[in-house]
């Protein structure tokens, strides 16, 4: 993804953020990762769930995705994943650490083996791994979305599903390498003035838009300073001030340098527009949109489907593909089925090509010679717990680290979203300035000795019935809070039982993700679980900048290092920064960072070129079908 945030749901299926504020998914609770799934384990959880609908028989046309009658029942993976769930779930960790010890090996075995075969057929965080092929032109790819985009105009687009369209369409001034250095796109070069508040970019000659105007400078500042007047995001450019046309190219002044930029034009919310489009359009643009992107709209069905031409004229600017010319492919459509069982009976059927991949549906995507998993395990997204530092009783330093040392991640993930990467740093994995050493040095991992320490500096000793109780008796009560979503419900009840198994009275509220948030605020909560995806180090900052994103935190030596790396133009010193701002995160326990999960696309195997660039964004230059 971009720097637009995402919290709590799938990639393609979320609300993009309004203003400086990160942003929450506005799918219902129980849908955010596609059909609706009980939050309970094992049998019980699956005769709730109900039965999986198949997909209808291929077809050429555009047209939606329809379930049969005569659906089948639950699969036999998801019998065994159920009845693991069951073996490694909630009880088996309240009950006693042997047995979760004993459990952790059989999944990690699990997961070794998993890891093996995604290896054997995934190139790690670039696309499948394929024996040298010559690309094939024609055909349509069958793609599809959780819900549908509401608008295809840059400026007005709200949701990310619209986001990962939006792609298809337009270019941008720039875009992010693996490294997380920006690198040439529309623009051809820029400069950046002593102080770093002026940033000058020289925009390349001969580009132009589907409707045959010019990509220059002025087109690009029409389409930054409509951004910033249209968009709810407009925040994402930080302190901007002026955007004007200088010597050919475009000034963009800034009130204090501002080192998030280029991650957010490679947002393709800022992707370039035609004036002359948008203009004659108006607000009906998100439905006819023009731009100098791959792909032109062919046909929009509401409710079901979206069809994109092949920009024959299409000239590739970027360092990162193969293809640098028009796409392979013919046509691109784009499904809406909301349902996952019928995506995941489309794919096998060959009415999609590509769908996003439902964790638990893996196992039997990677055994099924027809599908391929495309991976990206070093992601922009993690899962985190948050304190509020604000009130008693996470107030006290010690009880915060000894939270932090009784619980395990590896169990949680394991019990929740099953891929993913265990990590200390309190950054996702894939975001440049992650940093594993300061994770090792300042991190935590569960050491029961250590959280005993730290429970009797905070004031707190177990008595003969197994609770922590403070010196008149009381005993050690908390409440987790978080959203209403399968893989997060089942995360928290996994730490809850942590929790409790070391003593601690530990509560857990769930509501809807917009009453969760709304709540947040008050300052009324002891700690929350979080997930967040955020492609630039400045999304540390809109978390533990004083005085916290929820009111819940604040370090003035910290506000100051923030303020320094967001101001800080040379990417090395930027890194740097960045070090010392995990590891004072990490020494105040101002969060606990648990694991950066995976985004994994589940396509057909005649599926090739599909890859994910240095924000996690997937890209679509270089895909074709093989026939």
């Amino acid at each position: 993804m971009t720097p637009t945030s995402l919290i709590f749901s799938s990639p393609r299926d979320a609300v993009a953020p309004r203003g400086p504020v990160l942003a929450v998914s506005q799918a219902p609770a129980s849908s955010v990762w596609g059909a609706p799934r009980p939050a309970g384990r094992g049998a019980a959880a699956r005769r709730a769930g109900g039965g999986r609908a198949a997909g209808a028989a291929p077809d050429a046309t555009a047209r939606p995705l329809v379930a049969p009658e005569g659906a089948p029942g639950d699969r036999p993976v998801r019998r065994a994943l159920g009845a693991h769930a069951l073996l490694c779930g909630v009880a088996g960790i309240a009950a006693g650490r042997r047995r979760a010890s004993a459990l952790r090996h059989a999944a990690g075995a699990l997961a070794l083996l998993a890891s093996v075969a995604t290896l054997a057929i995934v190139a790690a965080g670039v696309g499948p791994a394929h024996a040298q092929e010559t690309p094939v032109r024609g055909g349509r790819v069958l793609d599809s979305l959780i819900s549908e985009p509401d608008s295809l105009d840059p400026a007005r687009a709200n949701l990310l599903v619209s986001q990962y369209v939006l792609g298809l369409l337009y270019d941008r001034l720039v875009y992010i390498d693996p490294s997380g250095r920006p690198r040439p796109w529309l623009a051809e070069s820029w400069t950046v003035d002593k102080d770093g508040r002026e940033v000058t970019f020289t925009i390349r000659k001969g580009v132009t838009f589907t409707d045959g105007t010019p990509v220059d400078a002025e087109a690009v500042r029409y389409s930054l300073e409509r951004y910033l007047k249209l968009s709810k995001r407009n925040a994402d450019l930080g302190p901007v001030q002026k955007i004007e046309v200088a010597g050919g190219g475009v000034r963009l002044t800034f009130g204090r340098p501002f080192a998030a930029l280029f991650t957010a034009l490679d947002s393709s919310y800022l992707g370039i527009v035609s004036r002359a489009a948008a203009e004659k359009a108006g607000e009906e643009f998100g439905r006819r949109p023009v731009g100098s992107g791959p792909y032109t709209l062919k046909e929009w069905r509401a409710g079901s489907t979206l069809l994109f031409a092949r920009n024959a004229g299409y000239r590739n600017l970027r360092g990162d593909v193969e293809n640098k010319g028009a796409p392979y492919p013919d046509e691109w459509q784009i499904s809406i089925v909301k349902e996952e069982g019928t995506r995941m009976a489309a794919l096998e059927t060959g009415q999609l090509h590509m769908s996003w991949a439902p964790f638990e549906e893996v196992p039997r995507i990677e055994k099924d010679p027809r599908l391929q998993l495309i991976r990206r395990p070093k992601g922009v997204s993690y899962i985190f717990l948050e304190f509020n530092t604000r009130k008693p009783p996470f107030d006290r330093l010690a009880l915060r680290k000894a939270i932090a040392y009784s619980v395990d991640p590896k169990e949680v993930l394991d019990a929740s979203y099953l891929y993913g990467t265990v990590i200390q740093a309190p950054m996702p994995l894939g975001v440049p300035g992650f940093s594993a050493e300061a994770g090792r040095q300042h991190g935590y991992r569960r050491d029961e000795a250590r959280a005993a320490a730290l429970f009797k500096e905070a004031g707190y000793t177990r008595g003969g019935d197994g609770k922590l109780r403070d010196a008149a008796g009381r005993p050690l009560r908390i409440t987790l809070t978080t959203w209403v979503a399968p893989q997060i419900s089942r995360a928290a009840q996994v730490l809850q039982a942590e929790l409790q198994a070391v003593g601690v009275e530990c509560e857990l509220t769930q509501t809807d993700a917009g009453a969760f948030l709304a709540k947040l605020p008050e300052g009324k909560h002891d700690f929350d679980l979080m997930r967040m995806t955020y492609a630039d180090p400045n999304g540390l900052t809109r978390l533990v900048r004083s005085p916290g994103r929820w009111n819940h935190y604040g370090n003035p030596k910290l506000d100051a290092l923030l303020d320094q790396a967001d101001a800080a133009m040379d990417p090395d010193r930027r890194m740097a920064l960045l070090r010392e701002i995990q590891a004072i995160v990490l020494e105040d326990a101002a969060i606990v960072p648990l694991f950066s999960d995976d985004f994994m696309i589940a396509a057909r195997r005649e599926v090739r070129g599909y890859k994910f660039d240095g924000t996690g964004t997937p890209m679509y230059y270089d895909v074709w079908l093989r026939r």
